[in-house]
């Protein structure tokens, strides 16, 4: 059942909000779950990444892709692909010289330029490079972000982590929007109580329109950031009980690991996991305790506030898409999620289909190239469009 109630609610900031209607997650509650894959999925395509001499794809650690590139950094290097997988680049500037970076922790299309956005964790450098590999310019940021995204060509997002300084600092807030000289245009969300161990925020990769999408610790908020900087609530989350309770840490100034969990309790949710929004609908991961306990990922309709709830058991009936075993949205874009699919898995699934499964898979864009990899090829790029519910 889908419970919606209507909550007027104020986020603490420097810029007021508007009010947001509050969609109500009860796990303890039995959700609606699809009959099949075809239920709720309206369009697959297959992106096999091509594979070639000296460009095998490791570790995969991030990706990001739109409308027309495909971009992923694995072992430090970074790949560059085209919408149909079709290798333009890779490069690696791994180092500690000008332009080079030692842990990327964001890679990122700039929007509506050829550009590509790398932050080094180690140096506090947001690096731009263009698809070819050349270093174009390199930022340097005052304080240590854990996250930045680019909004535009001369402006940036950086996600302070409510860990980064013990002590008195002026960047107590967790989120900072800065200019391509690195210097501080706004913030947001102030905080006075610093943490050993706390989630992380959640960002979602950009529409078409240059937005993203975010979410802070121990608020379910989706916060829309458009291309000139405004910051709006999307859609307004709660898990009932499994909300932290925010008083009982007000007024302290630190709080170990251990004297969070004491405080808060272990079934608390501190965040939402693995955001990702697309055109219709937002998915996050999730869990349900009834019928039973499991995880999944739960859909929610950005028009109506309707959800679904998917579990990832892997013969979960749910998730079998005219046989093909769907996983998590684990990237969005446009109109579509997106996950990688291990190169032997998808060929270990197309041996099982039948013959009328493949035909109505022949149908979606990219299927029929599957048929074509070796078991130690790059991972098969899987976008899916959900249906509107």
């Amino acid at each position: 059942m889908i419970l919606l109630i209507l909550i007027p609610i104020m986020i603490s900031c420097n810029n007021k909000l508007d009010i947001a209607e509050k969609i109500i997650i009860n796990p303890d509650e039995k959700p609606v779950f699809p009959e099949s894959g075809e239920a709720w999925i309206k369009d697959i395509k297959f992106i096999p990444l091509e594979t070639s001499q000296g460009n095998f794809i490791g570790r995969q650690i991030g990706l990001r892709f739109n409308d027309e590139k495909i971009l992923l950094h694995s072992n430090d290097k970074i790949f560059v692909y085209d919408i149909d997988g079709q290798l333009i680049n890779s490069f690696s500037h791994h180092g500690r010289g000008p332009g080079e970076y030692t842990r990327i922790a964001s890679l990122e299309i700039v929007p509506d330029q050829d550009q590509i956005m790398v932050y080094d964790l180690d140096s506090y450098q947001i690096l731009l490079y263009s698809y070819d590999g050349q270093f174009l310019n390199g930022i340097s940021l005052p304080f240590r972000p854990v996250r930045v995204v680019p909004i535009n060509d001369d402006k940036f997002v950086c996600f302070m982590n409510r860990l980064q300084h013990r002590g008195e600092t002026p960047y107590r807030y967790q989120l900072v929007f800065c200019n391509d000289e690195g210097q501080i245009q706004a913030s947001y969300f102030p905080y006075t109580t610093q943490f050993q161990s706390v989630g992380v925020m959640n960002f979602s990769a950009g529409s078409r329109k240059g937005e993203y999408f975010i979410n802070i610790p121990f608020a379910f908020d989706v916060h829309k950031i458009s291309p000139d900087g405004d910051l709006d609530v999307e859609i307004s989350l709660s898990f009932g009980d499994y909300d932290v309770d925010t008083t009982v840490y007000q007024g302290k100034d630190f709080i170990s690991r251990q004297d969070f969990k004491n405080l808060i309790g272990y079934e608390k949710l501190t965040e939402l996991i693995e955001l990702n929004v697309t055109e219709n609908a937002i998915a996050i991961q999730s869990f349900t305790k009834n019928p039973k306990s499991m995880g999944g990922y739960r859909y929610i309709n950005r028009k109506t506030g309707s959800q679904l709830f998917v579990p990832m058991g892997k013969s979960d009936p749910s998730i079998m898409y005219h046989g093909f075993p769907m996983s998590g949205s684990r990237f969005s874009f446009g109109s579509y999620f997106a996950y990688l699919a291990d190169a032997i898995d998808v060929i270990n699934t197309i041996e099982s289909l039948s013959e009328d499964q493949k035909k109505s898979l022949a149908k979606h864009v990219g299927f029929n190239e599957l048929s074509e990899l070796d078991e130690n090829d790059n991972p098969v790029l899987v976008l899916f469009k959900v249906k509107d519910f």
